[in-house]
């Protein structure tokens, strides 16, 4: 400990440590809350028709792809993300528009978008399909 005087006869005891500690806690929250929170607020769904992104705690956004405009699905993963299995997530549809968003289990997701893709694509092939 250090002390600081404050006036004449007052002084003040103060734990540089205790503020150190509270400075690295923070510049480590941050980061942390800044990749998880996107991760816990967003919500994607794949339907017979589209695939819809979903993304915000206090101002949502939607972002839709029908699924017969969609040409690829990228998966980017940090050094860690494949370790700890997360990741960004694009669906690029036609034109070259692409929607992105952070995801938990994104390979699972991509599978997953593939699954209903082939589907689309059975069903929109089958004749009997009405």
């Amino acid at each position: 400990p250090r002390i600081v005087p404050v006036d004449d006869d007052q002084f003040h005891l103060r734990h540089p440590s205790l503020l150190h500690a509270g400075a690295l806690l923070l510049l480590v929250a941050l980061p942390v809350a800044r990749a998880l929170i996107p991760s816990l607020t967003t919500e994607i769904y794949v339907t017979d028709k589209r695939v819809l992104l979903r993304t915000g705690l206090l101002v949502q956004r939607n972002k839709e792809i029908l699924l017969q405009k969609v040409e690829g699905i990228e998966v980017r993963q940090q050094p860690l993300g494949p370790l700890l299995d997360y990741g960004t997530i694009t669906v690029v549809g036609t034109g070259g528009s692409e929607q992105s968003v952070r995801a938990v289990r994104p390979i699972e997701l991509r599978e997953s978008i593939h699954r209903v893709l082939k589907a689309y694509a059975q069903a929109a092939n089958d004749p009997s399909h009405v």
